[in-house]
């Protein structure tokens, strides 16, 4: 299995620009399920104001962005802001 150095998870609000501003991601953290290729990534998503929010991950190695797996979750369009949002995929 590649080990990957860096995983880096963006959000964008694509509502108000006030409100864009204030969104915040935090508690972002990863594991791999035991005896498993899949990895798992949780995160809090902070708005002050009901938004729609788009979550998309970005996966480096060494620096270097390469293709995301195929993932599942809280991940995509109009994702709720709240704790503990998670993404699965196969590393």
């Amino acid at each position: 299995m590649k080990r990957l150095s860096c995983i880096a998870l963006f959000a964008a609000c694509l509502a108000a620009p006030v409100a864009r501003a204030q969104l915040e991601v935090s508690n972002v953290r990863a594991k791999q399920i035991v005896g498993t290729t899949t990895v798992e990534i949780l995160y809090d998503l902070a708005s002050p104001v009901p938004a729609q929010t788009t979550v998309s991950l970005v996966v480096k190695n060494d620096g270097i962005v390469v293709p995301s797996p195929s993932v599942t979750g809280h991940i995509g369009a109009d994702v709720p802001a709240g704790t503990d949002g998670h993404i699965r995929g196969t590393a």
